[in-house]
């Protein structure tokens, strides 16, 4: 009966389909930005060259952690601690991988290990940067539309107080004009009239500044329509505020839930690397045991490769898989021989490449996971 991987199954699906959505967010907004990031910035225009930097760098990562999943599907790490070896080796088919294929491309996982938090770490550093740029262009926005409010309401306050104003010296010459054309017995008929003329216009006047007032503050539309004092610039203000909190809303809660997802996956790969990394170090113990010892093992045999001949006596820096001690030499450690050392005269750029980058998988890997590196500097 095969034992239960420690990666759930759900997640070699669930992976690959949170990869697929980033990239066609990435797509979709490849006009502003790039990557997860892009979702961030997609309403902040213009970029800054750092933003457009980072989100680059979040989009190139996609592609090299996605090549780990084959790997993670062929190595069920299915135990912990001294049984681990025994029991994830007797999950895996002899004819789908061998121990020497395993020590092989465990370094390709550790790898995409220290990509994914990178990224994830970078995403996080994003949204710093975008919250921050956020709220300044919210305070911006904030500022102009309550200096177009004030503009709009003083202007409104003047034209009343310049109505009422006229109403009031229209009155009082009326009132002068009647009583010099008079009679005295017409004085008091005359004065009434004036006083109710003026009462009247003065009523009106106040009214109307008021209710203009009234529509200039209040938040009312239907009202502001209605005494036809809501310009066309007012409208275009209010419906972009509309239209960008109802965008704001829907980012937070998309950028949160891919954060979300993007920290368990990290959990969750940084959780499986240390298992891998167990295991790799025990397969390299029992194949230098082995070796020592002078015991023939499939993991002490190279195989042949036209390709890289050089591969077949000398170690691969990182996990290379080829253990074989230089008889010639006099080597007796696979792992501290003589001509181990990078700047060998006959070691080909292929394969210094090759060990380069294990060799950065495997320190990075225990740098992040806070293990400690052998005194080899690889295993």
């Amino acid at each position: 009966m095969a034992r239960r991987s420690f990666l759930p199954e759900s997640f070699l699906w669930i992976f690959p389909l949170q990869q697929a959505a980033e990239l066609i967010i990435a797509l979709a907004l490849f006009n502003k930005a790039y990557g997860l990031y892009a979702l961030l910035c997609a309403f902040i225009t213009p970029l800054s060259f750092t933003q457009v930097v980072m989100a680059l760098v979040s989009l190139a990562l996609v592609f090299p952690y996605a090549m780990s999943i084959p790997v993670i599907r062929a190595l069920p790490v299915t135990g912990s601690g001294p049984g681990a070896l025994a029991s994830t080796m007797a999950s895996i088919s002899p004819s789908t991988m061998s121990p020497k294929d395993i020590i092989n491309k465990i370094p390709i996982v550790l790898l995409a290990c220290v990509l994914y938090t990178f990224d994830l770490v970078l995403t996080i550093f994003s949204g710093v940067i975008f919250a921050h740029d956020w709220a300044e262009d919210c305070e911006e926005c904030d500022a102009a539309a309550a200096a177009s409010t004030a503009a709009s309401v003083s202007a409104t306050l003047s034209d009343a107080v310049s109505a009422t104003a006229t109403a009031t010296a229209t009155a009082t010459a009326s009132v002068v004009s009647s009583a010099a054309s008079a009679a005295t017995s017409a004085v008091s008929s005359a004065v009434s009239s004036a006083a109710s003329a003026t009462s009247a216009l003065v009523s009106a006047a106040t009214s109307s500044a008021l209710n203009v007032a009234t529509s200039s503050v209040s938040p009312d539309d239907e009202t502001r329509v209605r005494f036809g004092l809501r310009d066309a610039t007012d409208r275009d203000l209010s419906l972009d505020s509309a239209s960008r909190g109802q965008e704001t809303a829907a980012t937070i809660i998309i950028a949160v839930f891919l954060l979300l997802v993007r920290i368990y996956f990290a959990l969750l790969l940084l959780s499986y690397g240390i298992k891998l990394r167990a295991l790799l170090k025990q397969l390299k113990t029992n194949q230098t045991q082995l070796q020592t010892h002078g015991h023939g093992s499939r993991l002490s045999v190279p195989e042949a490769n036209p390709l890289r001949p050089w591969a077949q006596s000398r170690p691969s820096i990182g996990g290379g898989g080829i253990m074989e001690p230089n008889p010639g030499a006099g080597d007796t450690d696979p792992i501290q021989g003589t001509d181990f050392g990078p700047y060998s005269p006959d070691r080909s750029v292929p394969y210094y490449l090759d060990s380069l980058w294990r060799s950065f998988a495997l320190k990075s890997f225990d740098f992040i996971s806070g293990q400690k590196t052998s005194r080899d500097g690889v295993y």
